[in-house]
């Protein structure tokens, strides 16, 4: 959270020291949408089920999934929006710190980037994702979509 509230949010907000995770939930749902806080708030609870040896042993196998899967989604939401702040092209590293996620996680985040960053660079990518998902039909048809477009 500290991470959205510094680069994404940028509105010059700090935490206070001691700033309560609570507190810190009702700042960012300001500004975050509601799935991504309801997401955050399903995390939260199972870690404090978690955290505490009387609740622990209550953790069932579909919370924990669940809870890995609203991760994913956070950590999704975060990367599309901080390349659609900063550029995804900005700074060598981030291209290959993104290629080591899955290629439907990548799939997913370009293809909504696409709808803002129509570079070459970023339809080279998700073309790519594509391919690495085994899905060479939907390659082949974004590319020639881009193509039929004039965008490359």
């Amino acid at each position: 959270m500290d991470t959205v509230l510094v680069y994404l949010i940028d509105d010059g907000k700090k935490w206070n020291p001691g700033t309560k995770l609570g507190n810190k939930v009702k700042t960012l749902s300001k500004v975050l949408p509601a799935e991504i806080i309801g997401s955050l708030k399903q995390i939260i609870k199972v870690g404090n089920k978690g955290a505490h040896q009387n609740t622990h042993k209550k953790l069932t196998p579909e919370e924990i999934q669940e809870s890995l899967e609203n991760l994913s989604l956070i950590c999704e939401w975060i990367l599309l929006h901080y390349f659609q702040k900063y550029g995804f092209e900005n700074h060598p590293w981030i291209p290959t710190i993104f290629s080591t996620l899955p290629p439907e996680y990548r799939a997913r985040i370009l293809e909504e980037l696409y709808e803002t960053q129509k570079t070459h660079f970023v339809i080279d990518k998700l073309a790519m994702a594509y391919l690495k998902m085994g899905d060479h039909k939907q390659s082949i048809r974004f590319i020639q979509q881009c193509c039929d477009k004039g965008e490359i």
